[in-house]
């Protein structure tokens, strides 16, 4: 064969045994960022000293879009910026 494309044929092995050990490093490196970021998320729960309900509460709140105020009643916001300036000035 040409001399330059067993070059190229040399170069492209190199490379697909650099592909492969990088690839076997790979898994072990997103479990490892997974750890990490899943206790820095404990880290940042447990520092607000919030009970379980609370924190229950508060997940549900933003999965639905829907606040709960100190006085315990659910508001939507969309409710609330549609309703915007509606009878604020209309007095007259």
């Amino acid at each position: 064969m040409n001399q330059r494309i067993n070059k190229v044929t040399e170069e492209i092995n190199k490379i697909e045994a650099q592909i492969a050990k990088l690839q076997e490093r790979l898994p072990a490196l997103k479990k490892k960022r997974d750890g990490m970021e899943n206790a820095e998320i404990i880290r940042m729960v447990r520092s607000t000293n919030v009970s379980p309900d609370e924190l229950a509460a508060f997940i549900a709140s933003i999965k639905g879009n829907i606040f709960v105020h100190d006085k315990g009643e659910e508001k939507d916001p969309a409710d609330e910026a549609g309703n915007e300036g509606v009878g604020a000035n209309n007095e007259g």
